[in-house]
């Protein structure tokens, strides 16, 4: 309850269900501390329950299931650890940490199927140190999918992915790359130009759409 709600919505919760009282506090001492011990293979699926849905997505299709990993990261505000105030007193003040993510799903036209996600506080370095687990423990049968990269176009997520499946297709997400199309209108027609709009209206349109 401490990982999907608020602490104070953990504790009443916990109360309500089972007659004890655990505070606020107790509840984030107790997650932290489960969480230090926890390792990305600890909240993985087996690889039997992804060959399952690998094998349930590929019935009756001539081609390999496409698999798409997407990555991103972000800066957060982190509250101070250790806490130098009192329980009950002001807290002291926090600091912004950098925090990434990725996530393994299964696609078929608008038909998604979640296999894997992982976020944490850290660099692309060390994400890049679990996606590395991830494939040593069989994880991502390449052999048995078409495996796609989406991601906003950072510098990061093509290195360290690349450097970890050399075979994948990088893929820049739309809306990002809706970002660059205006870039290129405005340099070509002029800023803002009516030129410059009906060009990215039908481009953006084509991609959309996956035409040529």
């Amino acid at each position: 309850m401490s990982s999907e709600t608020a602490y104070e919505t953990a504790s009443e919760t916990y109360e309500r269900i089972t007659g004890m009282k655990l505070s606020e506090h107790h509840m984030h001492e107790a997650a932290n501390a489960i969480a230090q011990e926890v390792g990305i293979l600890d909240v993985c699926p087996s690889r039997e329950e992804i060959d399952k849905k690998i094998e349930d997505m590929s019935r009756d299709k001539f081609r390999r299931p496409i698999m798409m990993l997407a990555l991103d990261g972000a800066h957060g505000p982190m509250r101070p650890e250790p806490y130098p105030h009192p329980r009950k007193g002001k807290r002291g003040g926090g600091e912004w940490k950098e925090i990434k993510g990725f996530r393994f799903y299964l696609v078929d036209g608008k038909n998604i199927v979640h296999v894997l996600s992982w976020h944490q506080v850290c660099d692309d370095h060390k994400l890049a140190q679990d996606l590395v687990k991830i494939k040593e423990a069989g994880l991502i049968p390449e052999e048995k999918i078409r495996l796609g990269i989406i991601g906003d176009g950072a510098a990061w997520i093509w290195n360290r992915c690349k450097e970890i499946f050399p075979s994948a297709k990088e893929i820049l997400d739309y809306y990002h790359c809706s970002e660059y199309v205006h870039d290129v209108a405005n340099a070509h027609y002029g800023k803002e130009t009516p030129g410059a709009q009906q060009w990215c209206e039908a481009t953006l349109a084509r991609i959309y759409y996956g035409l040529p």
